[in-house]
């Protein structure tokens, strides 16, 4: 083992943020798409694990409480809840905020906040006159009571559509300068989370303990929190794909999956690796290798104009020829932005279109189920600058085990 030295975690710029002024270009944008498909009001959902929508637009992040974003061609209102008004008022960049009951906890009372009805908030918007409401938010992450609130408030006579390919397709797929930016301090603050984590693991310490030197990488580097727990998987636990760490001791000769996924600005990153506590036999060290290679081929493919599903299906392909194919259980390549993993465009072997500039993905090899070594994962995000190249926005070594 390596002991990090938490005294010398080093130091990112912090000053590095989305400029309020990009936040009135989004809406401006999304205003001129509105007038296209004829439609006066649109409105996204919010949920603190699932803030896109809404941040994206307003650069409120929730925290607690859903929020609603409610947009006309004059007005942009943030619909947070009571407990969340005064961050709102604090994070908010665009727009204005109104504080609803329908977004509080429930019986819950606010005696020293102003409380806006629905239906005064929609009357300040649009002067009543609505024909055709859009969704800018998908189904899978729109509540049917947010849905159900906004139908009841528009009336009987409006139209909705669903225009999330607006919001979710041509707009958040394609990063800006200052998107670019943020993410490689996100991507910079992870990687060392992850650095951290690999580098005090010993058998005997608690798959918590070791996500706490993670936790506070991240925080002594300036980033407020992650999109998910640090996952330290041991052995067995591996399996579990997506757990939280537990207080499960690791133990000598188990192979483990270390990851963490930041949030700086807004912006989230990730990065997985695998190691071996008290170091990896050679077998041991064969498997990780492979999901090491199986990423190296992928990220190779990952170019500007080269095919989407190239990038797959040159990890594909490798795994099935050293027979570990069907321990691959998700897509290689999948999007990254304001949430890790849930957004737009993930690379399938059924994809058929080209890499194209300014967009971010996660080169992913998750490798789980397997009989004797439980799993593995290299993963790591990628970025295709406005001049066409690929760059790799971490600076973690893809080998981080040690060997016995």
């Amino acid at each position: 083992m390596t002991n990090y030295d938490l005294s010398k975690v080093p130091k990112v710029d912090t000053s590095v943020t989305i400029p309020k002024g990009e936040y009135a270009e989004r809406v401006k944008k999304l205003r001129k798409r509105m007038l296209d498909l004829k439609v006066d009001v649109a409105y996204g959902f919010a949920t603190p694990s699932m803030p896109g929508d809404v941040f994206y637009l307003s650069g409120y992040d929730p925290q607690v409480e859903n929020t609603l974003v409610l947009v006309s061609q004059e007005k942009l209102f943030v619909l947070a809840g009571p407990e969340g008004a005064r961050y709102a008022e604090e994070m908010t960049k665009f727009g204005e905020i109104r504080v609803l009951s329908e977004m509080q906890i429930p019986l819950e009372d606010y005696p020293l906040i102003k409380i806006w009805s629905l239906d005064d908030v929609v009357r300040e918007l649009t002067g009543g006159k609505i024909a055709r409401v859009g969704m800018l938010t998908k189904a899978d992450v729109l509540t049917l009571d947010a849905h159900a609130l906004m139908q009841k408030v528009m009336g009987p006579r409006v139209e909705f559509v669903d225009i999330s390919d607006v919001l979710y397709y041509e707009m958040r797929y394609y990063k800006s300068k200052a998107e670019q930016a943020v993410l490689r301090v996100s991507n910079r603050i992870c990687a060392e989370a992850v650095r951290a984590m690999c580098e005090v693991l010993e058998p005997g310490m608690t798959e918590l303990e070791v996500t706490a030197y993670g936790d506070y990488v991240i925080k002594k580097m300036g980033a407020f929190g992650y999109s998910w727990d640090g996952f330290i998987l041991s052995g067995p636990r591996i399996n579990t794909c997506i757990g939280r760490g537990s207080n499960k001791k690791i133990e000598a000769g188990e192979l483990v999956r270390i990851g963490y996924a930041t949030k700086y600005e807004g912006y989230s990153s990730t990065a997985a690796r695998s190691v071996v506590a008290g170091g990896a036999t050679k077998e041991q060290a064969e498997f990780i290798d492979h999901s090491i290679r199986a990423h190296e081929l992928a990220a190779e493919k990952y170019v500007y104009g080269g095919l989407e599903r190239e990038v797959e299906l040159a990890a594909w392909n490798y795994l099935a020829k050293h027979s570990l194919g069907k321990y691959q259980v998700y897509s290689v390549a999948h999007g990254t932005g304001i949430s890790e993993c849930l957004e737009a465009r993930p690379f399938t072997k059924e994809s058929d279109g080209k890499i194209e500039k300014n967009i971010t993905h996660m080169i992913d090899i998750g490798l789980y189920g397997h009989p004797k070594f439980h799993g593995a994962s290299c993963e790591d995000p990628y970025l295709i600058t406005d001049d066409g190249k690929t760059e790799r926005m971490s600076d973690l070594p893809l080998k981080m085990y040690k060997m016995k």
